[in-house]
């Protein structure tokens, strides 16, 4: 008993937390259980003890892995951040929409997960980044999902759903795709591709802040049905760091005269599932009775 250290005083404290980083504890002061929350933080050995935010409700923190940010939700479902120092309070997510953050993102430090009914009416897991953009759906279909965490890597979502069918319960772990830039046909705007031409297409996948190009293994890449014949790396877009540059035979795509845009997937060395989508031009094949009518 002589490695306990209260640091809390004699009030109630709920929804304790420890940081990614490992060296500040949060914990939510309230007069009773389900009173309104008083967020402190402290340093893991208790002292330090800052006070964060006062609030008129009962809410949870989650602390990102940066260390700095700590995010709450209200009860009608809006999400706000503050740093762990008590500083830069702001709201983070304020829609018609139920949003509650689930869990922070372990590799980024200013992402994280959170469940909304902002698709379908049903709660689905979405990533978000921490100042509340880039919204994307990670799950979706007849259920209610909760309880997201990534796996150490993030390449993997773990969550619980609910059927709306059934009231059937079942844990799901699911690969996440990330969605990455390619530009087919670098330095072409409209992307032309003559479906009988019997050459080669050549698309970029492009190394971008979040994304490093060489983590590519291109043996796993396919371009609308077609692998690479070859691949290189080049600085296609001329701001300084390699993209990988994949040759595909035209005869192998699978696209068709009314194909507008074309998608290329394929995993990174690591196992982290990539896609990428550009648009096309399909070349109009022109019919071979234009060109009698003006013999040479």
């Amino acid at each position: 008993t002589d490695q306990w250290k209260l640091i809390s005083g004699s009030t109630y404290s709920f929804t304790i937390g420890l940081s990614p980083t490992g060296n500040k504890l949060l914990w939510g002061h309230a007069t009773y259980w389900n009173n309104p929350t008083t967020l402190y933080a402290s340093n893991v050995d208790g002292s330090d003890v800052t006070y964060l935010k006062a609030f008129a409700y009962k809410t949870p923190p989650l602390i990102l892995a940066d260390g700095n940010t700590v995010l709450y939700h209200s009860p009608d479902g809006d999400i706000g951040a503050i740093d762990i120092d008590g500083s830069n309070d702001r709201m983070v997510l304020d829609d018609e929409y139920n949003n509650h953050w689930e869990n922070y993102n372990p590799v980024d430090g200013q992402s994280l997960l959170i469940r909304s009914d902002r698709a379908d009416g049903n709660m689905h897991i979405f990533s978000m980044n921490a100042d509340g953009s880039e919204i994307i759906q990670l799950t979706e279909g007849p259920y209610n999902d909760g309880g997201a965490s990534y796996s150490p890597n993030a390449h993997e979502l773990l969550y619980g759903r609910t059927s709306l069918e059934s009231a059937s319960y079942q844990l799901v772990i699911k690969r996440i795709i990330k969605q990455i830039e390619i530009d087919i046909k670098p330095c072409s705007l409209l992307n032309p591709i003559n479906l009988k031409s019997q050459g080669k297409v050549v698309v970029a996948i492009l190394t971008t802040d979040d994304f490093d190009a060489s983590s590519v293994n291109p043996v796993t890449v396919e371009f609308v049905g077609a692998s690479p014949v070859k691949w290189q790396f080049n600085d296609v877009d001329y701001d300084g760091d390699m993209d990988m540059l994949l040759h595909f035979n035209t005869q192998d795509l699978d696209l068709t005269k009314d194909s507008t845009d074309a998608t290329l997937t394929g995993e990174t060395s690591d196992f982290q599932l990539i896609q990428g989508t550009d648009s096309v031009r399909i070349v109009p094949i022109r019919n071979r009775a234009h060109y009698q009518k003006y013999p040479v």
